[in-house]
């Protein structure tokens, strides 16, 4: 039986190649995480100063012409310590949305492991793509349990009939009040240990304070990074040019001793 042609599906082209650092876009919305940890980042960058190989980072090209992250923030952040120029990274060809789906999946078998707060960013990354979609399908993208969909989601009561969502099966059905889904997180909590903690619930302004404590610290990280590699620098032109004096000084006292050698012979002469 013959196939149509346009019935294959086309897979999206992936390149592995060497990345300038300067022509990758550090997006954060495309950023899954609640926040880099620093400590993984340092641990990282001592790493790759001893040559140690980390995988691919995987970037995509999206149609504006933008090279941005979808998976190895922590990665990318090490080799910008270090101070690399390249970055081994698989380009893959997409649409934001596909970055995006590709980030949300990332992390969930590899990598760091996520914490509370990188499970509800995640969650609130995905309902910012896919509004419509049920808690299920929401919760199945990110690897999280339905209860923390809920929670985040946060869908009202009212008297008037609850809108709907769309089904991993494609169909509408009637959204969950809150009280309901209150139920169900009770229930499946136990499954997936994906209840939040009381520290993810944190109020805006003190999150916000936090992201900045974080992103100032990491820039001090960075800073003091510089000044690290800037002082090894002056340190190796000191040293190199200290075995200049010394090999000056040697050439000096050659010279000399062998003037003092031939001053001493033409006063024996005369």
């Amino acid at each position: 039986m013959k196939t149509d042609a346009s019935e294959k599906k086309v897979e999206p082209a992936i390149v592995s190649r060497l990345v300038p650092m300067d022509a990758i876009c550090p997006d954060g919305d495309f950023m899954v995480r609640a926040t880099i940890d620093t400590d993984t980042a340092a641990a990282y960058a001592e790493a790759m100063k001893e040559g140690a190989k980390f995988p691919p980072v995987d970037l995509f090209d999206l149609p504006s012409g933008d090279l941005v992250i979808a998976d190895g923030w922590h990665r990318y952040k090490a080799a910008a310590t270090v101070g690399f120029i390249e970055l081994p990274a698989n380009v893959h060809a997409g649409t934001r949305e596909e970055a995006l789906i590709f980030a949300l999946k990332a992390n969930q078998q590899h990598g760091l492991r996520r914490t509370n707060a990188d499970k509800r960013r995640a969650v609130e990354v995905a309902l910012g793509l896919t509004p419509a979609a049920s808690s299920r399908a929401i919760a199945d993208l990110c690897g999280v349990g339905d209860d923390l969909v809920q929670a985040v989601r946060q869908v009202p009561e009212s008297g008037t009939c609850p809108p709907t969502r769309l089904g991993r099966d494609g169909k509408q059905y009637p959204a969950k009040r809150l009280s309901s889904a209150s139920e169900n997180a009770r229930e499946d909590s136990a499954k997936d240990g994906a209840e939040e903690s009381d520290s993810d619930r944190e109020a805006p302004d003190a999150a916000k304070d936090r992201a900045r404590e974080e992103w100032q610290d990491w820039s001090a990280f960075e800073d003091a990074a510089k000044a690290a590699r800037d002082a090894i620098e002056m340190m190796e032109s000191a040293h190199i040019a200290a075995k200049r004096r010394e090999m000056a000084h040697a050439v000096c006292g050659k010279l000399a001793a062998r003037c003092k050698a031939l001053a001493a012979r033409y006063s024996d002469d005369d």
